[in-house]
């Protein structure tokens, strides 16, 4: 081996020895930390977790049942749920003096007994056998239906409202929320915190599968979307103000800005825009607004292909009226009235007083 060769073979040893690369011993395994909270009804959130075997696992417990309930998390072997759910009924100045944890080889590892808003903090490696682990609140009373289960390395086979490993009770508030999700009693509308759209949007799900996002902010039609509804689970959890998720396909999304209106008389962006609520023709919403001076009606609506009819009345627009429309790759958006400029479908002074805007699908 010449010099050049072994210069350069110790320079590669002392690139490999260095701290971060392969044969450093100071790296940290990574550490997964999962909160764990009982809640209101008996439950757990979530209800079900998933980790690596073998991984460390840093369990947050935090009791926030509002009805003066306490609670423990007690993690145990797979199988062991019946004998656990058994032994928790046993109400002895012994199981009380022992937090109500049931003396088992089944258990793995569990917290004291937790009062509202109490929390405690337990670190663990996670079993090196992968299966399905239940955690269990063992209060007197709590174990029938309060239990959750901890995945290790096993893959969740089913969605929760028909995950045999969760409480029934569970399963059926889950199923009637997926049942609320899907079955709408079309037409309806929500006002919601919705993807892509300031904080005043309403969404709206027509009759047959098309839906549509209205920002009455700007007001302008932001997006519309064919099958299921909206996902408002996260907003009926909260104070109102969580993002809602859209469900099935979006086939228009009219992108533009926060100052991009829908409407504009003349050539000039609207000085100002003024929304003024809304009246229900067969049961959809028709916005009303201001766009400088003119009063703006617009109802959106299924059409007789099928597809979305756009509406709008003007009261003496005085002008030219442009309606923020672009095309997308999927669709078209035309009428008998107008032509197309750019993103903009135009419609002449003398035929602005009402006029409708048709969506087709290629």
């Amino acid at each position: 081996m010449n010099f050049r060769s072994l210069i350069s073979l110790l320079a590669l040893a002392a690139v490999l020895l260095m701290p971060g690369t392969l044969f450093s011993q100071d790296k940290k395994p990574k550490v997964k930390k999962v909160t764990v909270k009982t809640v209101e009804g008996l439950r757990f959130e979530p209800v079900r977790f998933s980790v690596k075997r073998g991984e460390t696992l840093e369990l947050k417990i935090e009791n926030h049942d509002p009805n003066d309930q306490p609670h423990n998390f007690v993690l145990i072997k797979p199988g062991a749920l019946a004998e656990i759910q058994a032994a928790s009924m046993a109400v002895t100045p012994e199981a009380a003096a022992n937090g109500f944890v049931p003396k088992s080889g089944s258990i793995l590892v569990h917290t004291g007994l937790l009062n509202p808003e109490q929390k405690e903090t337990i670190t663990i490696q996670a079993p090196e056998e992968p299966g399905i682990y239940h955690y269990v609140c063992t209060f007197p009373g709590h174990a029938m239906v309060m239990y959750g289960a901890l995945y290790v390395d096993t893959k969740y086979e089913k969605d929760v409202p028909f995950d045999p490993n969760v409480p029934e009770m569970v399963r059926a508030l889950e199923l009637d929320k997926l049942k609320a999700l899907v079955e709408v009693e079309r037409p309806t509308f929500t006002r919601a915190f919705m993807p892509e759209a300031g904080p005043a949007a309403i969404a709206v799900a027509l009759p047959g599968d098309l839906n549509f996002c209205w920002d009455a902010g700007n007001c302008r039609l932001r997006y519309a979307w064919s099958g299921a509804y909206i996902d408002a689970t996260k907003m009926w959890n909260s104070n109102g103000n969580a993002l809602v998720n859209i469900l099935g396909d979006e086939f228009w999304n009219s992108g533009g800005g926060e100052r991009t209106h829908g409407i504009q008389i003349g050539d000039e962006s609207a000085r100002t825009v003024d929304f003024k609520g809304y009246a229900i023709i067969d049961g959809i919403p028709e916005f009303e607004y201001r766009i400088d001076d003119v009063l703006v009606r617009e109802w959106i609506s299924t059409g007789t292909d099928g597809e979305l009819s756009w509406r709008f009345r003007l009261d003496a627009p005085g002008n030219d009226v442009r309606v923020f429309a672009p095309e997308t790759k999927g669709t078209t958006i035309s009428s008998k009235i107008g032509s197309r400029d750019g993103d903009y479908w135009v419609v002449p002074q003398k035929d602005a007083a009402e006029f409708t805007l048709h969506f087709s699908r290629k």
